[in-house]
């Protein structure tokens, strides 16, 4: 067998995992959101998921923003064996989550909006159109669908862009997601 010298690229996004002092907001935030529900839960980390898939989101519980929790001071929570990491750190924009439909992207938005969770900002960026939401902690999640079925026509439109402005034109989610 031959080794091929180009890496693969991953097919999807298969989990997301956010550091926060204070879970409780974000579990609430994600299962009205994206009806999601616990997995798995102690005192180190909740695990969510919305589909088949055994997890999607690991909310890790930190005391602090900036310092690491220790599972192993804590004799109930084996979750991780004592690490040398450094302590986590920021840098995190966005996490975006395809849907598989404007009927379903529309959905969603209407069952957030029913829960308080309104975006902040839409965008229809020419290959997708996506709906913007913060989390309780400031995170930025891009909740979006595929605007070409085919992906010839995706490349010929990022080949087409306008340089002056490659993020996209806003719009009302009211005006578009009235399904």
């Amino acid at each position: 067998m031959t080794q091929d010298p180009v890496s693969p690229s991953p097919i999807e996004i298969a989990h997301l995992g956010l550091r926060t002092p204070n879970p409780t907001p974000l579990i609430t935030f994600y299962k009205t959101l994206l009806n999601a529900h616990i997995v798995l839960q102690n005192n180190y980390i909740s695990v969510l998921t919305w589909d088949r898939e055994h997890h999607r989101l690991a909310i890790l519980h930190s005391p602090t923003p900036s310092t690491s929790p220790s599972p192993s001071s804590s004799s109930n929570d084996t979750a991780l064996p004592p690490s040398n990491d450094p302590p986590p750190s920021t840098g995190l924009d966005h996490i975006a989550l395809k849907f598989a439909s404007l009927n379903d992207l529309a959905r969603m938005y209407h069952a957030g909006k029913a829960g308080g969770i309104e975006p902040h900002l839409c965008l229809n960026h020419g290959v997708t159109t996506s709906l913007y939401y913060r989390d309780p902690d400031g995170n930025q999640i891009e909740t979006m669908i595929e605007n070409y079925d085919n992906p010839e026509d995706v490349w010929k439109h990022m080949n087409s862009l306008d340089p002056s402005n490659t993020r996209g034109v806003r719009f009302d989610p009211k005006d578009l997601l009235r399904l």
